[in-house]
Order: structure tokens, then sequence, then C-alpha cells
């Protein structure tokens, strides 16, 4: 319909890059002082982990074959 303005969009360009840059820059400031919990969802799937390396470690000492050198 109309022209575009080079002002208005420079401008609101602008306004849009600061409010980003302000809310990274709250984020920044949050994180420090209050660091995000892990969830529990990952918490699970570490002790998950770390429970399948420690058992499939036990399973190597006792000697038994792993089934993907098959």
């Amino acid at each position: 319909m109309f022209p575009h303005n080079d002002y208005v969009l420079t401008e609101t360009q602008r306004l849009q890059r600061a409010e980003m840059m302000q809310a990274a820059a709250n984020d920044r400031l949050a994180n420090a002082f209050l660091p995000r919990r892990v969830s529990l969802v990952d918490r699970g799937l570490c002790c998950a982990g770390r429970l399948m390396v420690r058992l499939g470690r036990q399973l190597e000492r006792r000697g038994n074959p792993s089934p993907a050198a098959a």
C-alpha cells in the first residue's frame, strides 16, 4: 500500500534489537545469581547413563563378552 519508510523500518529494527539485548542481559544476570536447576528428567537420564556404564564395566570384569563384540 504505502512505500516503505526507511526511518520507521530502521527505528523498529533498532528497538527490537535493544529489547532482545536487554532480555539477554537480564537472563545472564539472573543466571549469575540464581543458576537454573537441573530438571528431574536430566537427572534421571544422567543416573541411568552412569548405571549403564557401571554395569557394563562389571560385565567386562567378569569376562562376559559384550553382545556388540560378536
